[in-house]
């Protein structure tokens, strides 16, 4: 088996957080969403950083969509609608 790097995701927060699930999106297109968070609860303040991303890995400067939770993800799921 080979596997080769086709692109980095990086976290646009400055503050350092873990990507706690990656899901590739159903269709194959490229998108994958990544839900980031610090593990340690009992370290986040009031301007802990909340969001997760859309990324698009043919186009990995930037990611697509922005999501704004009201709490950090752990988690997070594409829902293909039919």
């Amino acid at each position: 088996m080979r596997m080769d790097t086709k692109c980095v995701l990086k976290d646009p927060c400055e503050l350092k957080r873990h990507a706690t699930k990656l899901c590739w999106h159903p269709d194959g297109s490229g998108k994958i969403a990544v839900s980031y968070s610090i593990m340690k609860f009992q370290q986040m303040t009031d301007v802990t950083p909340m969001q997760s991303y859309i990324w698009d890995i043919n186009h990995p400067n930037e990611p697509e969509f922005e999501l704004i939770p009201q709490s950090p993800l752990t988690c997070i799921q594409f829902n293909p609608k039919t």
